[in-house]
């Protein structure tokens, strides 16, 4: 089969080469044919006028004798000389001609016309042959009979005519043939090398006519279009994929048949087991009839509002969506973990709760003192309810402190004042102040020696001692009387580790991770004691602007160990003595740790 078009245009050219120069050589031959019959005619006619007047007076005396002598004598080889009376009898001819002659056609028309002519099969040749009659008359006009002149077909000479026709024909057409093959080649190898140009995916040649050198610039200038299309398809696809599996929402994308076609790895990440998220039911991977409703409503067109979900202890904003022109896509479903979030709203209640009622209670104890010293009591009673007050105008004065310092550190308002600092100088200082506080408890507070003895820290003196203080006053307060509160400190790579470990009552594996949290408390009635739940936070945000971290280990029922690290200072940093910073360098992390 003819596949290319370049050979179904030369299959066409050469079906219609051959069929004009058919046409054209049948129809040369044919009038050749003719213009020989008609030429032949011509002279035989004139043969048979010549013969008339040698044998009229032979017809007239109607000697058969003389004219069939005549006959003879005239006669050619490749011809035939026949003199007929008037009444169709044949008096002399150099072939027997049949009896009566009168009913020939060419003897008809000359009878009528004078001469006649006719094509028909001779007798004695056995072919075809042309017959020529001439009437002969007298000088009155009298019918004297017919001088007739025949010549077979094989001795016209018009074969050589048409053998010379068929050599042209022949020539023509295989000049023709090789004409249009060579046009062929011309438009069909620079068409096959565009085409292969075209599969390799390369430039296409700027070679060949004109046309194809047209057809290659258009094919080239449409083919970069494509490709930067292409690429920028790709780059949008590929920005796609990456943000969403660097998202970390969950983003299912469900056909209409309630299979997930998409999930992206934080979706993978949420189903309890490790089986394979795309290709199983909506109601596999997430089995929550919330979530199959927003779909639903998704996928007829409406979709809902987002919806707050609690689905595997955490916390969603879910939101589901109709995709009009996804393909087999029908609907996405995204779901933003706000378990964060939700916890600190719910920590932020809780600190509104204990803030007012830490706020309330001493300023219940302020007024009812005031109220009991309006009264008038004497002096060694007026100093007790004036130490009272005292007392609680001081917890009050200190829980304001610690709101604000903790807002200055998230803020960034506050930028700490690094320089060097002696570890073992600044927990003798926490220490000494804490003492006294613990003494009252029943508290044995100990302080082991620093490992090196001249460990020092790139910190704010200010802030670290806050936050070592921070650790020592949350030691005492849930560490009931006869415990023990331990200060050390060890060095570990370019980081120096405070350490407070208490004998405690512990804090519960599930509850370590958030300890350090904002607002956050123990249960209230395992630990006897409450808080604003904003100190251990002070702590971590001290050890983040320096660049530290946080750290815990603790059991429950055996007692806890807080710690924080601060960066110990280059050579170059001691030698340059205070350096202010302007920026954290470091994020902190915080990590739990359970002792086993």
């Amino acid at each position: 089969m003819l596949q290319s078009l370049s050979a179904r245009f030369s299959a066409t050219a050469i079906v219609v080469l051959l069929a004009a120069i058919g046409g054209v050589a049948a129809y040369t031959t044919l009038t050749a044919i003719n213009s020989t019959h008609d030429a032949v005619a011509d002279r035989l006619a004139a043969q048979a006028r010549q013969l008339g007047h040698l044998a009229a007076d032979a017809l007239a005396a109607n000697n058969a004798d003389a004219l069939a002598t005549l006959a003879a004598s005239l006669a050619r080889d490749d011809g035939a000389v026949t003199f007929i009376a008037p009444n169709g009898t044949v008096l002399g001819a150099t072939e027997d001609a049949g009896i009566n002659q009168a009913t020939q056609p060419e003897i008809t028309e000359a009878t009528a016309s004078g001469v006649g002519r006719a094509r028909r099969l001779a007798l004695a040749a056995g072919e075809s042959a042309t017959f020529v009659a001439v009437a002969v008359r007298d000088s009155t006009g009298a019918l004297l009979g017919f001088a007739r002149v025949a010549l077979p077909d094989s001795a016209r000479g018009g074969d050589s005519l048409v053998r010379s026709i068929a050599i042209a024909t022949a020539i023509v057409t295989f000049g023709g043939i090789i004409a249009i093959l060579i046009l062929h080649t011309a438009i069909a190898r620079p068409l096959q090398r565009l085409g292969r140009a075209a599969i390799a995916a390369a430039p296409l040649p700027l070679s060949g006519p004109e046309q194809t050198r047209s057809i290659a610039r258009a094919i080239n200038v449409t083919r970069a279009e494509l490709q930067r299309e292409r690429n920028a398809l790709a780059d949008e696809r590929r920005r796609l994929a990456a943000a969403l599996a660097a998202s970390a929402d969950i983003v299912v994308a469900i056909d209409h048949g309630g299979t997930v076609l998409y999930a992206n790895p934080a979706a993978h990440a949420a189903r309890p087991t490790n089986e394979t998220v795309v290709g199983a039911s909506l109601l596999d991977v997430l089995p929550d009839h919330q979530i199959y409703e927003l779909v639903r409503q998704a996928q007829s067109g409406t979709p809902a509002p987002p919806v707050l979900i609690r689905h595997n202890e955490r916390h969603f904003q879910t939101v589901a969506a109709p995709v009009a022109e996804g393909g087999d896509w029908s609907a996405v479903l995204v779901m933003h973990d706000v378990t964060a979030l939700h916890e600190a709203e719910a920590a932020r209640r809780d600190f509104v709760a204990n803030i007012s009622h830490e706020l309330r209670t001493p300023l219940t104890s302020i007024s009812g003192a005031i109220e009991t010293l309006e009264q008038g009591l004497p002096q060694h009673e007026a100093a007790r309810f004036h130490q009272i007050i005292h007392a609680e105008t001081d917890r009050m004065a200190q829980l304001v402190e610690e709101m604000l310092e903790l807002a200055r550190l998230e803020s960034g308002l506050a930028q700490p004042q690094i320089r060097s600092v002696e570890v073992a100088q600044l927990i003798e200082e926490a220490a000494e102040r804490i003492r006294p506080q613990a003494a009252r408890a029943g508290l044995t507070l100990t302080v082991e020696p620093v490992a090196p003895p001249h460990l020092t820290i790139a910190a704010d003196p200010d802030l670290a001692l806050q936050a070592l203080l921070n650790l020592l006053q949350n030691a005492t307060k849930f560490t009931p009387a006869s415990g023990a509160i331990t200060v050390f400190a060890r060095s570990q790579s370019d980081m120096a580790w405070l350490c407070v470990r208490d004998t405690g009552i512990g804090i519960p594996r599930e509850e370590q991770s958030r300890v350090f949290q904002r607002f956050y408390q123990l249960d209230r009635s395992r630990s006897g004691q409450h808080g604003s739940g904003l100190g251990l936070a002070l702590v971590r945000h001290i050890a983040q602007i320096h660049g530290g971290e946080v750290a815990l280990e603790s059991e429950l029922g055996h007692g806890s160990t807080f710690s924080f690290s601060f960066p110990v200072p280059t050579d170059r940093e001691r030698s340059e003595g205070e350096r202010p910073r302007t920026a954290i360098t470091q994020t902190a992390q915080t990590k739990t740790l359970t002792a086993s």
